[in-house]
């Protein structure tokens, strides 16, 4: 049997081995794997004749039902790691008439990163004579989620956002609040340093406890941590516009739209830059020249943040933006080859 999934060539082949086993008794007693620069081959090797039905739930996994099977001489889950397929589990399972059924899950791996592309792209299925893609969107979406860069899970970054804003809020708001009663006055990059510092507090724990350490973490958590505090904040910019302009919505419905469009370029951008030099730190095992290049990174971030507080044009702001979000885009990309150069080094000691 043939398949080809999500351009990764994959071939499965029934080895029928010679004995007087009935059909149905026959056993899966190995799954070898062969594989070349080339592809991947798969072999199940049975003790006797058997059928089977393969689908595909989606672009990365290929199901075989072998019915009336028994599998328990094989391992439940064997990992095969190479570029085209990424594992294989095996399922005893019974059938609504009560037959058994074996079913050989692969999982084949993910090709777009690990051969060096920065993009996937899919044809149109409606201008086509034939595609494996019934659905471009869904195919792109599925995709998009098993980008393997991040080794965080959404409900991690979810509660970094939560926790991460307010604690960098209350904290910022505590040490703003005691600098103008010590100084009469807080300079503006103060405000900066504040806030940058306090926005990192849930990255900085998080480092005690996420294993391994890796920049594009850094990076997605910083920027999650960002993205709490800039919403917690903007609900106080909104609420002091309402009562200023005594309840006039249309003032506070400008300050939301304008700290809505620019907050990814602000709070999210600089915390995601300086999360991602800390956690690259801490994979280096905060040797001083990665230290040294995390302390530059937070000076740029309260430098940009400082520069931001200090204007109040939108020309201003683009410009910031444009120069935030590069750096962040490099940081980005920076990550991604330093994961594909883990990966690459995974596979070479296999």
């Amino acid at each position: 049997m043939r398949a080809k999934l999500a351009g990764a060539s994959l071939v499965i082949l029934a080895s029928l081995l010679a004995g007087s086993a009935a059909a149905d008794t026959a056993a899966i007693t190995e799954i070898r794997q062969d594989s070349n620069s080339h592809s991947t081959r798969l072999v199940v090797a049975c003790t006797g004749p058997v059928a089977y039905t393969y689908y595909s739930p989606d672009p990365l996994t290929l199901v075989v039902d072998i019915p009336e099977v028994d599998p328990s001489k094989v391992p439940s889950r064997i990992s095969v790691g190479t570029r085209e397929v990424e594992s294989v589990r095996v399922t005893s399972m019974v059938r609504a008439d009560g037959r058994s059924l074996a079913r050989v899950e692969v999982r084949l791996a993910s090709l777009v990163e690990p051969l060096g592309f920065d993009s996937i792209w899919t044809v149109e299925h409606h201008f086509t004579p034939y595609t494996m893609v019934p659905n471009s969107l869904q195919f792109l979406t599925f995709m998009a989620g098993r980008r393997m860069g991040y080794n965080v899970g959404g409900g991690l970054v979810a509660f970094t956002a939560l926790v991460g804003g307010v604690v960098g809020v209350v904290t910022a708001g505590l040490l703003e609040y005691d600098t103008l009663r010590r100084l009469g006055v807080v300079p503006m990059f103060a405000v900066g340093a504040i806030e940058e510092a306090a926005k990192l507090l849930a990255p900085l724990v998080l480092l005690l406890f996420v294993r391994p350490r890796r920049t594009a973490d850094g990076l997605l958590l910083g920027v999650a941590s960002g993205a709490g505090f800039a919403v917690l904040e903007t609900m106080g910019y909104a609420f002091v516009a309402l009562i200023k302009s005594q309840g006039d919505l249309a003032v506070v419905d400008g300050v939301l739209f304008v700290r809505g469009v620019l907050s990814p370029a602000a709070h999210m951008a600089w915390t995601g830059l300086t999360a991602a030099a800390l956690w690259t730190a801490a994979e280096h095992r905060f040797h001083p020249r990665s230290l040294a290049r995390f302390a530059g990174v937070y000076v740029v971030a309260v430098v940009l943040h400082t520069i931001w507080d200090s204007i109040g044009d939108l020309a201003g702001y683009a410009v910031l933006s444009g120069v935030s979000l590069t750096l962040l885009t490099v940081t980005a990309h920076r990550a991604t080859r330093e994961n594909r150069a883990l990966a690459a080094r995974s596979r070479s000691r296999r």
